[in-house]
């Protein structure tokens, strides 16, 4: 027992010397070197209001006018599908007691048929729609991220955000006017 109270302060010293001498030296070697630290840029953020800018841009409101007409047209197209159908229809309700069984089913299949061109129609129109706005569109969202560029680089700006993403900012942050200034 006595040889183990001998060595005990030995053990203590090992102890101490492990936990404030090397495993400090330890943790400074293995860690990283620290970086610089980096450039801090302000921002000089600013908002618009997109919405505003869309409905009030001449050039949006001809494209939003030239679309609606596009939409009319594909609809009128399919329209002709879907009058079709409710003729033999109608046609079919009026006179299937003069009819055999064999004429009744020719419509039944004329129906059926026009039924099917009429939804392909809708599918064709629905795809037209979106690649005629993607057509349209994408030069007007791009003459209006010119202009938000424009004023921010004029002035300064680093950073615009569209006013409905933010929850707060006072009235002199808004450039909404001097973007559509520069649209016309």
């Amino acid at each position: 027992m006595k040889k183990i109270k001998d060595y005990g302060w030995l053990l203590v010293l090992v102890f101490l010397v492990v936990v404030f001498v090397v495993k400090p030296l330890y943790i400074s070697y293995a860690q990283p070197e620290e970086k610089k630290p980096k450039k801090v840029t302000l921002v000089n953020l600013r908002v618009v209001d997109i919405e505003r800018i869309i409905n009030e841009y001449s050039g949006a409101r001809t494209v939003a006018n030239e679309l609606q007409m596009f939409i009319a047209s594909e609809e009128a197209q399919c329209q002709k599908f879907k009058e079709e159908v409710l003729n033999i229809q109608k046609y079919l309700k009026q006179n299937e007691d003069n009819m055999t069984v064999e004429e009744q089913n020719k419509y039944l299949r004329a129906i059926e048929v026009r039924k099917g061109q009429y939804e392909d129609c809708i599918r064709e129109k629905d795809r037209n729609i979106l690649n005629k706005e993607a057509s349209l569109k994408t030069p007007v969202l791009g003459r209006i991220y010119e202009a938000i560029e424009s004023v921010s680089m004029k002035n300064g700006y680093n950073m615009v955000m569209d006013s409905k993403s933010v929850l707060f900012f006072t009235k002199e942050l808004n450039i909404t006017d001097e973007v559509l200034e520069e649209l016309q």
